[in-house]
């Protein structure tokens, strides 16, 4: 699975470390891996867009407004308060690969079809997890717009390529009803994961296809790219074989075990930069006699974004519609979300 909810437990600064290190040097993709403000509820705030600053990142953790001048919760600054989940969101490691065989001037494309399939996980989870809490206790239940904070990794702690985006949901919602802000009920983000990460395959699944021309098809859950040896992928995913090989055979059932496993073998976070990564990459691309010849390709001219809209994007903005009028509990959001994907997976066939 690609998507990962877990609730926040220190302060999620540590998105802005590769940033720094971006920053002290320039890229030809530095401007992709700024990460910003999004959400509905970003934009009531007036920072949907803007590049994330810590100060910002701070108040909003706290559960103030950007400014720090206004209190958006009841327990606003409480050091227990839970200040939000965060949300990781991979593609399949053939797709991270594909960064070994292209100079850092054609890395854009395959970033960028990641990015943008986020985004459509993003609005779905905005449509079906978007839900705040108001009253003492937090009894009554609204529709509300999320404000998070996203950014662009390349590599993952022992720099292998290892694309992925972390989506910090902080505990603040846009209450649109009387333009107020309020506290996330999270009991969507978690049962949900699933519907969102499927969004996120078939966005994805259109996007390499109409902008890469590559061919794809499903490996379990996931987009895979045709083409990328197996070889490869396992030269990538040492981590991965960590993980697997700590936890045993019930790895794939328990998701805490997952995650358990996952932190004990994380090694010390390292911030390489895109030259460095270009470099290593490179160098194990030709070690492993990997060339960008092997990746499969369509013969046909790829549709570009203008003339298909992916249909994900539809199917979310149509769930949407027919959720704007509703309000009370939200039981049936499950039921629908599942409808959903099963529309977008019988729209986009698999190659």
């Amino acid at each position: 699975m690609a998507v990962n909810v877990k609730k926040i437990k220190g302060s999620g600064l540590y998105l802005l470390k590769q940033e720094a290190e971006n920053k002290k040097h320039s890229s030809p993709v530095s401007d992709l891996l700024v990460g910003r403000f999004l959400g509905a509820g970003a934009k009531a705030l007036k920072i949907g867009g803007q590049p994330i600053t810590e100060e910002v990142f701070r108040r909003l953790n706290d559960g103030r407004s950007p400014d720090g001048a206004t209190n958006l919760v009841r327990n606003a600054g409480s050091p227990t308060r839970c200040r939000g989940w965060m949300v990781a969101v991979a593609p399949h490691k053939s797709v991270s690969d594909l960064l070994m065989v292209y100079p850092p001037e054609e890395w854009r494309g395959v970033i960028r079809c990641h990015q943008l399939a986020t985004r459509a996980a993003l609005r779905c989870m905005e449509v079906f997890c978007g839900i705040g809490r108001r009253g003492a206790g937090g009894p009554t239940e609204e529709r509300s717009g999320l404000v998070t904070a996203v950014a662009t990794h390349l590599a993952n702690d022992r720099g292998e390529p290892h694309i992925h985006d972390h989506i910090h949901i902080f505990n603040v919602v846009h209450h649109p009803s009387d333009n107020t802000f309020g506290a996330l009920k999270s009991k969507n983000l978690y049962p949900l994961d699933l519907v969102i990460d499927a969004v996120y395959q078939k966005e994805l699944s259109t996007l390499l296809r109409e902008r890469l021309a590559v061919v794809t098809t499903r490996d379990r859950f996931a987009t895979r790219v045709v083409g990328v040896p197996d070889a490869v992928m396992r030269a990538t995913s040492t981590r991965s074989a960590d993980i697997a090989g700590q936890a045993g055979p019930a790895a794939g059932r328990s998701a805490k075990l997952a995650q358990l496993v996952s932190e004990m073998t994380r090694g010390r976070r390292r911030y390489p930069t895109v030259a460095q990564l270009n470099e290593s990459w490179a160098a194990l691309a030709d070690a492993l006699q990997f060339t960008p010849e092997q990746v499969v390709t369509r013969a046909a001219k790829p549709l570009s974004r203008d003339e298909v809209e992916p249909v994900a994007a539809r199917a979310v903005r149509a769930a949407a519609d027919r959720l704007a009028g509703e309000s009370g509990t939200f039981t049936r959001w499950d039921l629908l979300a599942r409808a959903v994907v099963g529309t977008i997976g019988k729209a986009i066939p698999y190659e």
